[in-house]
C-alpha cells in the first residue's frame, strides 16, 4: 500500500515556548490546571501532558495567538492486515 501522512497532535514543546513569550512559567501552570511550573518544563522538555492539560494548552494558545499550534506529522507505512498476518 502507499505512504500514508497520519496528523497526530500538535508540538507542545513549541507550543510552550511559543506561550512563554506571552507567560511566565508559572502563569502558564496555573493556566493549564497545574500545581507548579515544574510540569510546564517537563512538557518543554519532552514529555506529554495528560489529555485534559493538552486540551487546555490547545485552547491557551488558540486564545492567545488567534490560530492553532502546528500539526506534527509522521510519516508511516501502512501494511493491510491481510497481508500481514501471513498464511
Amino acid at each position: 500500500m502507499s505512504d500514508l501522512i497520519n496528523l497526530v497532535g500538535f508540538d507542545y514543546a513549541q507550543a510552550i515556548r511559543e506561550l512563554n513569550q506571552a507567560f511566565t512559567y508559572a502563569e502558564l501552570a496555573k493556566e493549564l490546571g497545574y500545581d507548579n511550573k515544574a510540569s510546564i518544563t517537563a512538557i518543554r522538555n519532552g514529555s506529554m501532558p495528560s489529555h485534559i492539560h493538552g486540551e487546555a494548552l490547545w485552547a491557551l494558545y488558540c486564545d492567545t495567538f488567534g490560530r492553532k499550534p502546528k500539526l506534527v506529522r509522521t510519516k508511516q507505512t501502512m501494511t493491510p492486515l491481510l497481508l500481514a498476518r501471513g498464511p
